[in-house]
């Protein structure tokens, strides 16, 4: 049962990537979709609302960053983390996050080093997509689970 609903959240962190890296976007049918077996686990083991919602914070937080910094931080990106939020509790959304954050952080380092080096840096098209970030981190805790 726990296979089943990790391996679906694993699922949809798989095509929201694709998306965020394809398109630049996040479907919110994905997500609502993608949120049944997460609501339908916290039905059956019991919800632990401080657990959830604290967990949900991140993703405030992130819808937070991206209404501030005017969409730089993508809100697909938040409402991933919400979503995330039926799945797992504070601290793995928390690793989640500080994870993709690393992942990221190094990403960028090497983009911006290759770009400025072959002389090819654009500021407007140097943009990250967070999602394809948070996959590997994604993958290593659903193994966590197995």
């Amino acid at each position: 049962m726990e296979y089943f609903v990790k391996g679906s959240w694993l699922l949809c962190l798989t095509v929201a990537a694709l998306e965020d890296l394809k398109t630049r976007q996040v479907s919110l049918i994905l997500l609502l979709v993608g949120s049944i077996p997460g609501i339908w686990a916290l039905c059956i083991w019991g919800f632990h609302l401080s657990a959830h919602l604290w967990a949900a914070s991140v993703g405030v937080f992130m819808l937070l960053l991206s209404r501030i910094t005017k969409g730089a931080l993508g809100e697909g990106d938040g409402y991933f983390f919400l979503f995330s939020a039926l799945y797992w509790n504070t601290e793995q959304v928390c690793l989640l996050f500080l994870g993709s954050l690393g992942i990221g952080c190094i990403w960028g380092m090497g983009l911006f080093m290759y770009e400025r080096w072959n002389g090819k840096f654009n500021r407007d098209r140097a943009s990250i997509p967070f999602l394809t970030c948070v996959w590997p981190v994604g993958v290593w805790m659903v193994m966590q689970c197995f």
